[in-house]
């Protein structure tokens, strides 16, 4: 597949499993960082055999938000020597510098479910029964 070995093709497409795996070795930051979160322990085998120690530090480097885990990028920071990790990486969005993130678990009062709002009358003399 366009030249890519195929023990590496294999791995892509067992990791990165919502595109074709020729496009994912075209992205190799992509590719390694998702190996480097969701690889098997044969997967990394692999992967090592075709990718320096340098290439998966400019991983880390270049790492793509939201693909690492707090605990994989930990490890790897500690395995190639790149000293204490720095945060995980966060996606920025232009225009939203400085806005407030929203709570989506909500917060302060909660609204009444449907059925709580159903069951309330505001009119006390209102026959409940049915």
């Amino acid at each position: 597949m366009n030249g890519f070995p195929a023990d590496l093709v294999e791995v892509a497409r067992r990791i990165v499993w919502f595109q074709p795996p020729g496009r994912t070795l075209e992205d190799p930051i992509l590719f390694l960082n998702h190996a480097m979160t969701w690889g098997t322990v044969a997967d990394l085998k692999v992967v090592q055999s075709h990718f320096t120690d340098d290439d998966l530090r400019e991983a880390l480097r270049k790492a793509r938000p939201g693909v690492f885990d707090a605990r994989s990028w930990n490890y790897w920071h500690l395995m190639l020597d790149m000293g204490e990790a720095p945060p995980l990486p966060t996606r920025r969005i232009p225009g939203a510098e400085g806005a407030k993130p929203l709570d989506w678990r909500g917060g302060g009062e909660r609204s009444p479910s449907r059925r709580q709002a159903n069951d309330r009358t505001d009119d006390p003399g209102a026959d409940s029964t049915p």
